[in-house]
């Protein structure tokens, strides 16, 4: 009979560097485990939730390419296990890291499958996370079309649920899709939904960047001074907070910038461009390639705006 192996431990320095030898180690023990021993399915369980749990601060600390390895350890040690809620979480993570880092084939690979498994198992939250991913990277592609179908599922789904949380991840991400079509009003009363359901339970990041939503849908229909006003009270969270738990900071201070730019509060604006540039730089981390790195500059227009408007102010 086999014996027992011990699960590596995971030892991190905080950027992933140490991560690929980890990663051998538990490769190796998934072919040569006796997955029919109860202890040892024990392990690689707790193993794949360190691994999850590893990755998911990597991705709050917006170091998307260090999480990916870490992810793919925990998604191949529960499928082998079929550990299935287990596995959507994984998925659904490494498929926000593929997003923001440009890969959309492979994040839309991830979100669909994370789909699949959560409707076969009617895990709703973790469902309706899938399908606004989805809706994400559509976005992001600027395949607006594409969004609709499953961000339509999410709202059926959240409004089965009576989750607060998962009903104003659906209206933002509607947000996101009306603003994409310049159906201003639409996307207004989207985000203004979102930010009175984050007030709610509270989750102040949340509400913050539907609140900086809202602020793009004013400057769009020139109510500047709205604008200006929502603005001032992003900026307050971020004078208390910084961008910890925001999912998309590189978002909230570009649009900040654009509003002070619009003020003419040049200086202040100024900061704000260097605050998204810098963390946009920190989010290539871990990219090896030049093509890695050209595909996250120029597939997000978010990262392609950034960096175009950065470059022309410190070439003038």
């Amino acid at each position: 009979m086999p014996s027992t192996p011990s699960t590596p431990p995971i030892h991190s320095n905080g950027n992933g560097d140490d991560f690929p030898s980890w990663w051998e180690q538990l490769s190796g023990l998934l072919e040569v485990a006796d997955l029919t021993n109860a202890a040892i399915r024990r392990k690689l369980d707790a193993t794949a939730a360190q691994a999850n749990n590893y990755g998911l601060q990597l991705i709050a600390d917006w170091q998307y390419a260090h999480a990916l390895p870490v992810l793919t350890a925990a998604i191949e040690a529960w499928a082998r296990l079929g550990q299935i809620a287990g596995l959507v979480n994984a998925r659904n993570l490494r498929g926000a890291a593929y997003r923001h880092l440009g890969e959309h084939a492979a994040a839309l690979d991830d979100y669909s499958a994370a789909q699949r498994l959560a409707d076969a198992r009617e895990l709703i939250s973790a469902a309706i996370h899938a399908r606004c991913g989805l809706a994400a990277a559509y976005l992001d592609m600027e395949a607006h079309g594409q969004a609709e179908a499953p961000l339509a599922e999410a709202q059926k789904l959240a409004e089965g649920q009576g989750d607060p949380p998962d009903a104003a991840h659906v209206h933002y991400w509607q947000g996101r899709l009306a603003e994409a079509r310049k159906d201003w009003l639409p996307a207004q009363r989207a985000y203004q939904e979102a930010v009175d359901i984050w007030h709610a339970v509270p989750a102040p990041a949340e509400e913050t960047e539907a609140k900086a939503g809202m602020m793009r849908t004013l400057l769009a229909q020139g109510y500047a001074v709205e604008a200006y006003t929502m603005a001032q009270q992003v900026l307050r969270h971020l004078a208390e907070n910084g961008p910890r738990r925001l999912e998309d900071p590189l978002r909230v201070y570009w649009d900040v910038y654009r509003v002070l730019h619009m003020a003419r509060e040049e200086e202040e604006a100024r900061e704000m461009l260097r605050a998204a540039y810098t963390l946009m730089v920190r989010q290539m981390d871990g990219l090896e390639t030049p093509e890695q790195r050209e595909r996250f500059r120029e597939r997000v227009p978010l990262h392609r705006e950034i960096a175009e408007t950065w470059q022309k102010l410190v070439s003038e």
